[in-house]
């Protein structure tokens, strides 16, 4: 989980278009775009734009909010007061599957602490709900980016892979508009390291069901 030079760039073409005052991550994340042995979190980055910074992440990094992803936030609560202007996804929900256990590795990709389960129960509940919480901690009028694996790309990496029908799909059964969508190698890896990346505009309330999601949204497996 991290920021590269082109994730900052996808960022930026969202707030040259819009009012964003405040931003989460999935995942405690680094800015790989900036070199050295022990990058910083990208909270600094965000922090030079004036932008309110939050992230989620299990091994609690960067004063991340301890929340699972895999089960639903909502309506639970969190300890935030209103949806955000902007949601980022660089590279956290393929890893999202309801497990349980997590185990903690420390210093890993990046000197951050990184939580992997277990023992796996549910991929496709936990890819879901992580998608739902993505949904939900957006305000209406916001902005989700998602930047992740491509099918067929980064083997072993995660758990889920998407391509474009991915996200043309899930625009068709809720209130999430399609503002761009492309494919980009990560790090200059052209041979097994696309990524797909999408930004969307939330623009009602509706997200599908469980049951709705699989039987419309093609993902794939590892």
């Amino acid at each position: 989980m991290g920021y590269t030079l082109f994730t900052k760039q996808l960022v930026q073409k969202v707030l040259v278009g819009a009012n964003i005052q405040s931003v989460i991550d999935l995942g405690s994340c680094n800015d790989y775009d900036i070199g050295g042995d022990s990058p910083p979190f990208i909270s600094d980055w965000y922090a030079t734009k004036r932008i309110n910074y939050t992230c989620i992440d299990l091994a609690g990094d960067n004063n991340a909010l301890r929340l699972d992803l895999s089960n639903p936030l909502f309506p639970i609560g969190l300890p935030v007061a209103d949806p955000f202007d902007l949601v980022v996804d660089a590279g956290t929900s393929e890893h999202v599957v309801q497990s349980d256990g997590y185990e903690k590795v420390s210093f890993h990709e990046g000197h951050i602490n990184s939580v992997y389960p277990s023992l796996v129960k549910s991929i496709e509940a936990g890819y879901y709900n992580c998608w739902l919480n993505k949904f939900n901690l957006c305000k209406e009028g916001g902005y989700i980016i998602s930047e992740n694996p491509k099918q067929n790309n980064w083997p072993g990496h995660g758990y889920t892979y998407v391509d474009f029908n991915t996200y043309w799909q899930l625009s068709r059964v809720s209130e999430l508009y399609i503002v761009e969508i492309g494919e980009h190698p990560a790090s200059g890896n052209h041979i097994d390291g696309m990524n797909i990346w999408c930004i969307m505009k939330k623009v009602g309330n509706h997200f599908p069901t469980f049951e709705k999601f699989n039987s419309s949204v093609q993902t794939y497996r590892k």
